[in-house]
């Protein structure tokens, strides 16, 4: 009877571990070229899914800023996909001749090899939204998409990529930013 009650014992504090496990972190894989040369197809990830925990309308620790690198399900998609937030609630953004505008101002991204070609026109991000983009700018699909994909809801966005865990090339941080407040 012991030894039953031991089993069930580890058994239970390993299912409250897997639990706290599943509810703070989770593995993604990188499809697609759309965060290059931050993230590349095939890499691992962990995610940080504890950061942007909401209770109600307050965040327990803090919300997506501008650079972070994060994981989302756009509105009526069933994938998940990985973007940098670009524009926080009541942010303009816009973007022309290659240069994406916060406020009117020119945004700094170093994290970025080649300028975007599209152009929009300035758009204000309502409370509760995030725009997004890849850092492959001309080969993403993401919030400059107004169509498709548009501003991501907070509840949508899953949690903020951490490290880099495969290939062993690339262990280390994911590439988050902090722009200049």
């Amino acid at each position: 009877m012991r030894i039953l009650r031991e089993i069930l014992q580890t058994l239970a504090l390993a299912l409250v571990v897997y639990a706290a496990i599943q509810f703070t972190v989770q593995t993604n894989k990188v499809y697609g070229s759309s965060m290059e040369p931050s993230l590349y197809q095939g890499q691992y990830i962990l995610v940080n899914k504890l950061v942007y925990t909401r209770l109600g309308e307050r965040y327990l620790f803090r919300p997506p800023t501008r650079g972070d690198v994060v994981i989302l399900r756009p509105p009526a998609w069933d994938k998940l996909l990985i973007k940098r937030v670009i524009g926080l609630p009541g942010d303009a953004v816009e973007a022309e001749n290659g240069v994406v505008y916060i406020n009117g101002e020119p945004l700094m991204e170093p994290y970025i090899e080649v300028p975007p070609d599209y152009t929009f026109a300035r758009r204000l991000i309502d409370d509760g939204l995030y725009f997004v983009l890849g850092d492959n700018r001309n080969f993403s699909l993401d919030s400059a998409d107004w169509e498709s994909i548009g501003p991501i809801p907070a509840e949508n966005i899953v949690g903020q990529a951490w490290l880099s865990f495969w290939p062993l090339d690339r262990v280390g941080k994911v590439p988050n930013f902090e722009h200049a407040r």
